[in-house]
């Protein structure tokens, strides 16, 4: 193919009837499917970039023209995949990006390293986007590694972050789901810095044939977002709940008046038992279960081996079983 040839096609501009994909490709407006699929591959690999990889100016002329020939393609193989081909030629075309052809050309070939290994659009970057499901003990982690384009790698991106805002809160594993958040970030703050696709070799063997359009930000969605805040909500109020719950005593099995003792208590006071970790105090002549051998300042004056302590006006008084 010459320089002419190249000129001739990116002047037609990209098509968007089935007659104007016809006259890219070269064919009548009678020819079936299959000669038009042979004279996409035949202009393709005529036009293709690699050929001119000697002279700079024409690869740049070869990638503009190929887009304008996957283009054409798009819009037949489009309407063959409608049954609509050749019905109205002169009608805008919808191009349906997701059509896939019945069956692989064997010619064609694998991703090269800047290529999409999902739509095989250029440029692409290796990523490593990571998600978390929890229920209880069952955890499910996410793990995609490969090289993506801009608009895949975002589709990817959003997808694994509904997944983790909507279940990664629900089991032990929860204590790693914020470092999966982090490790999201980072893969948002790459797939940022990409550029957009702007080339697809036809020949190129991938699930998609275009990039694949991004779902919604779960970030602006009502169900991630609600579940999230359920989440946080609950795990703020467990941290409060333990952060301001009383410490139990040491001595639990040992009274402790709660309220303060009014009146004279001095060393050989007698109290009596009134539930748990409460006293009474009672005449040293009736029936009674402890007896003050000290008194202090704060419970930290009685010894650790004695049988606790009651608050008095002002201090403590210490006890000590009485048999």
């Amino acid at each position: 193919m010459q320089k002419s040839d190249l000129t001739r096609i990116i002047g037609l501009g990209i098509p968007s009837t089935e007659s104007q994909a016809r006259a890219i490709l070269g064919a009548t407006g009678t020819a079936d499917y299959r000669t038009l699929r042979k004279a996409y591959r035949r202009l393709a690999g005529e036009a293709h970039p690699d050929r001119f990889a000697n002279d700079p100016s024409l690869t740049t002329q070869a990638t503009q023209a190929m887009q304008v020939i996957n283009a054409a393609w798009e819009i037949i193989d489009g309407l063959h995949g409608i049954g609509a081909l050749g019905s109205s030629p002169s009608q805008e075309a919808p191009r349906t990006s997701g059509t896939r052809s019945s069956q692989w050309n064997p010619t064609m070939r694998v991703p090269r390293a800047d290529e999409c290994d999902l739509c095989g659009s250029w440029p692409a970057q290796h990523v490593h986007i990571r998600s978390l499901t929890t229920v209880l003990i069952w955890f499910s982690p996410g793990n995609y590694q490969g090289t993506v384009c801009r608009s895949c790698g975002t589709a990817l991106f959003r997808n694994a972050l509904r997944r983790t805002m909507i279940g990664g809160w629900w089991g032990i594993a929860t204590i790693a789901t914020p470092i999966y958040f982090l490790l999201l970030l980072g893969a948002h703050s790459k797939l940022k810095s990409m550029r957009p696709p702007a080339f697809r070799d036809v020949n190129v063997a991938a699930p998609f044939r275009s990039p694949v359009v991004p779902p919604k930000s779960p970030l602006k969605s009502f169900g991630p977002m609600l579940m999230t805040g359920v989440a946080l909500f609950i795990t703020l109020w467990f941290i409060y709940n333990i952060a301001t719950a009383p410490t139990p005593s040491t001595t639990s099995d040992s009274p402790s008046q709660s309220d303060t003792i009014t009146g004279a208590v001095t060393i050989g006071t007698c109290f009596r038992a009134a539930g748990s970790e409460m006293v009474n105090q009672v005449d040293c002549s009736e029936p009674h279960n402890y007896i003050v051998t000290s008194t202090g300042t704060n419970s930290l004056d009685c010894p650790a081996t004695g049988a606790g302590y009651v608050s008095t006006d002002p201090g403590v008084a210490c006890l000590t079983v009485d048999s």
